[in-house]
């Protein structure tokens, strides 16, 4: 670096104030002094700089024998940088004085570093008696609040160590009010919930703790908890934000005040209360809402909806509604087609894939199908000719000659005719096998006439003894008895009950069908002949008592006649009432109003019968 001058000092000028001797002897001295200066720098401090010159030139090899081994070893360290290994080259090369004075530089520094090092572990000991003698330490201020405050130490430990630090009352009270602990802003924020306190009130409390305005705004905004995304997700396919949709299906429904309340508590705003309660319901599952689509006035889109809601993406949404509505079944094809409701082959095909089947499955039902109809239909042609020939309507030549251009082969021919041979054969086998068991039974033919019929047929021995030994059962066992209009006739006369008469019917091997309908029929015509009966008796009282000339027996006779009627009307709607749902109780309650009402018509009978023979006495006299 190159050497600059020293500016020269200027020689103030005479100062031109009035005054004595001493102030011109002052400003000659001034003046003196400012040139003895000026001449004399340059001299001075060529002598200066060459007097430090000599100095560093005469110490310099003693440094760098001092200082060489170390700064060496600090050179070759692994890692040192490139700039101080050259300072380190230079100041040791002994080329200038510059090189000296940095060569004393580092040599001090490093050796001081050494030496503080080597210092401090041999002082050690030392340093650890003397602590463990005077025990000086103290905690720092933080520490001893922390200290008070868990009831560690008392106030008058405190105050004594705080006034070993040096901190002062009012300046330690300061310190505490800013490093107690305090709630956290988390803290803060639910409890403002909680007491439904706005958030805004805690900007003061956090400007106190240092926030800028832009952080606190922030830390205000992230307070306010949102729902997760699984919850959003709830909501969004629950359509929690379409008020519409939430009034089609309920959802709003029984939405409970105290819910917004905690949930406000919480910290969420009302309308996420309200979408959270939409979304919470449970719906039916597909299976369900597929009965549902069929079997109630849900839609099509409420169907689609309910898919939707219950996270199905939208493909599989229409597949699904694709597949809601039953196929037909393998029947119901077969008959579509046959009636020509179905009439393609396709629509053969798809009908059989709705039901699960493959292409190939598909196709060979359809093949079934159709040829299954034209099996059908030539069958069906083939069961006329035959049934034709079983009537006589044709021969043997007319039946081969239709089923040959039928396609049916000879010998299967040959088998459906004498199939219908041995029909026909059996039939009238056994109309003669009948014809003659009624005449047996009845008595209407001998065992040897039997044995004569049944020849003809003509039947083996041991077939014939069968059927006469079951006859002759029959034979022994057939009872007479009245016929079907006597039995009639009991019944209306009230001398059978319902149950009588209906055992007397299955006495002639009648079916329950027509025992139900031969019951039946003589319920309504008892019901009927009682009402004429009252009708008819009630008329009779009547004319008796139009009558110019009557006698009490007359009147009294004509009552009596009516309320037998009533009473036998009474008991023909018993009679003819169903009885099935009724309970054994009330069955027989009904026989007790049945017995009653028969007691009570023979009482008017023997009542008629006395005024009777009384008129007669009283005429008489």
């Amino acid at each position: 670096m190159a050497i600059v001058k020293p500016p020269d000092v200027s020689v103030p000028p005479p100062s031109g104030k009035p005054g004595g001797i001493g102030q011109r002897l002052e400003d000659a001295l001034v003046r003196f002094a400012a040139r003895v200066l000026n001449a004399a720098k340059e001299t001075l401090g060529g002598i200066l700089r060459f007097g430090f010159d000599v100095f560093l030139e005469g110490i310099e090899p003693y440094l760098i024998e001092t200082y060489k081994p170390l700064l060496t070893k600090v050179r070759n360290t692994s890692g040192c940088p490139p700039e101080l290994t050259t300072v380190i080259d230079h100041a040791l090369s002994g080329e200038s004085q510059a090189g000296a004075a940095v060569l004393g530089m580092l040599g001090s520094s490093v050796g001081n570093a050494a030496l503080g090092s080597f210092l401090s572990a041999g002082l050690s000991p030392i340093t650890f008696a003397a602590n463990a003698k005077f025990l000086p330490q103290r905690p720092d201020l933080a520490t001893l609040q922390a200290l008070r405050r868990r009831k560690v130490i008392g106030d008058n430990a405190y105050d004594g160590w705080k006034a070993d630090l040096g901190w002062s009352d009012p300046l330690s009270v300061a310190i505490e009010s800013i490093t107690r602990p305090r709630p956290d802003v988390g803290t803060l924020a639910t409890d403002a919930f909680r007491r439904n306190v706005p958030l805004e009130a805690l900007r003061e409390e956090l400007e106190k703790r240092g926030y800028l305005k832009p952080d606190i705004d922030s830390i205000l905004n992230v307070l306010k908890p949102l729902p997760g995304p699984g919850d959003l997700i709830s909501m969004a396919v629950r359509e929690a934000w379409n008020d519409s949709v939430a009034a089609r299906y309920g959802y709003d429904a029984d939405y409970p005040a105290p819910f917004g309340e905690a949930m406000a508590k919480m910290g969420f705003d009302p309308e996420w209360a309200r979408r959270w309660w939409r979304a919470h319901w449970e719906v039916p599952g597909p299976t369900m809402a597929r009965e549902m689509l069929h079997r109630t006035s849900m839609t099509e889109d409420d169907y689609k909806t309910l898919l939707r809601v219950a996270d199905y993406p939208s493909t599989w949404r229409q597949w699904m509604t694709e597949i809601a509505y039953e196929p037909y079944t393998r029947v119901d094809v077969r008959r579509m087609y046959q009636v020509g409701v179905l009439t393609t082959y396709q629509e053969l095909i798809e009908a059989y894939t709705d039901l699960g089947y493959d292409t190939d499955k598909a196709t060979h039902l359809a093949d079934f199908t159709v040829l299954e109809y034209g099996e059908s239909e030539r069958e069906a042609t083939r069961a006329e000719v035959m049934a034709a020939y079983s009537l006589g309507r044709l021969s043997a030549g007319e039946t081969s000659s239709f089923l040959e251009e039928m396609g049916y082969p000879g010998w299967v021919i040959e088998m459906y005719i004498a199939k219908a041979n041995l029909a026909r054969s059996n039939a009238l086998a056994n109309e003669t096998i009948g014809y003659v068991k009624t005449m047996y039974v009845n008595g209407q033919m001998s065992k040897t006439d039997v044995y004569t019929e049944l020849n003809k047929i003509p039947l083996g021995s041991l077939e014939m003894e069968r059927y006469l030994a079951e006859w002759e059962i029959a034979r022994t066992a057939k009872v007479t008895r009245p016929s079907r209009a006597d039995l009639l006739r009991f019944f209306l006369q009230n001398q059978m009950s319902v149950e009588e008469y209906r055992t007397e019917l299955r006495g002639y091997r009648l079916s329950e069908r027509y025992v139900d309908l031969y019951t039946g029929d003589a319920q309504r015509k008892l019901v009927l002949e009682a009402q004429k009966e009252a009708e008819q008796a009630q008329a009779d009282a009547l004319a008796v008592r139009a009558r110019a000339e009557k006698t009490s027996y007359d009147i009294r006779a004509a009552d009596i006649a009516v309320e037998i009627a009533n009473l036998n009307l009474t008991v023909a709607g018993i009679k003819g009432a169903d009885v099935s749902e009724m309970t054994l109780e009330e069955v027989d309650e009904l026989v007790e109003v049945v017995i009653a009402a028969q007691l009570e018509i023979k009482r008017l009978q023997l009542e008629k019968a006395q005024s009777w023979a009384e008129y007669l006495r009283t005429k008489e006299v």
